[in-house]
């Protein structure tokens, strides 16, 4: 039985419980999960809640979305990486500031090697993340502004071709989306994301190394004055 979750993030208390399912045993590698609406009821949320929460949970690999078919329960790629961050679904500040930490280690190395080996394809996709951005924003949708933040910098690390770095930024995708949504009420960009794209598009691994730093630390200041009380916490994108 599925129980109404208690605490006030609810979408990451619907995340926690479909994940107690699966290591539990109730719901394994190949199930179907029921319908947006069917959750919504069993656990009292609202259907925002379910949508919200099962994205976390596709972002992070452990579900499957099969247009027109429904969401399934995959085959864990990385089990033992994703329990080991799978309490920090809900960090502390100096959590937060550690993983702010291992987003400026791995991506602005990502984005270096990125400059070398993306193909034209994965820099137009890039491009499009990019665009989606921008048009997000101006249209003033946080969630569509998060998850184009989370899919653009995704693309950077696919273009190392390095399967391992791609499964470790997979694994924490929905603590950064949390982070970024947290902190786009005010839907401001940062050039930060273009700068990096045409750094990458000219094939220049430092200039694309040091925009992405720029970029994180921009974030990391923006995120100080927004939130004085976190040692820090991703601001915007």
């Amino acid at each position: 039985m599925i129980f109404p979750p208690a605490r006030s993030s609810v979408s990451n208390d619907v995340s926690g419980q479909i994940i107690a399912l699966i290591r539990g045993g109730k719901l394994s590698p190949g199930d179907r999960l029921p319908g947006e609406r069917q959750l919504a009821e069993q656990l009292n949320v609202s259907r925002t809640s379910v949508r919200a929460g099962m994205m976390r949970l596709i972002t992070m690999g452990l579900l499957d979305s099969r247009p027109g078919s429904g969401t399934y329960v995959r085959e864990p790629g990385s089990e033992v990486l994703r329990d080991a961050l799978a309490q920090h679904l809900f960090p502390d500040p100096q959590t937060l500031n550690e993983l702010f930490e291992l987003r400026e280690i791995i991506e602005s190395e990502a984005a270096a090697r990125a400059a070398k080996r993306a193909t034209p394809d994965q820099i137009a996709n890039m491009r499009r993340w990019a665009d989606e951005i921008a048009t997000a924003a101006q249209r003033k949708d946080r969630d569509g502004l998060a998850q184009a933040d989370v899919e653009f910098h995704r693309q950077i690390v696919i273009a190392t071709g390095n399967e391992v770095l791609r499964d470790v930024i997979d694994s924490i995708a929905p603590i950064l989306r949390d982070m970024r949504y947290a902190s786009t009420a005010s839907l401001e960009l940062l050039p930060g994301q273009r700068l990096i794209l045409n750094a990458i598009e000219q094939r220049n691994s430092e200039a694309a190394r040091h925009a992405m730093l720029d970029h994180l630390n921009m974030v990391r200041k923006k995120a100080d004055a927004l939130n004085p009380n976190s040692q820090t916490q991703d601001a915007t994108l």
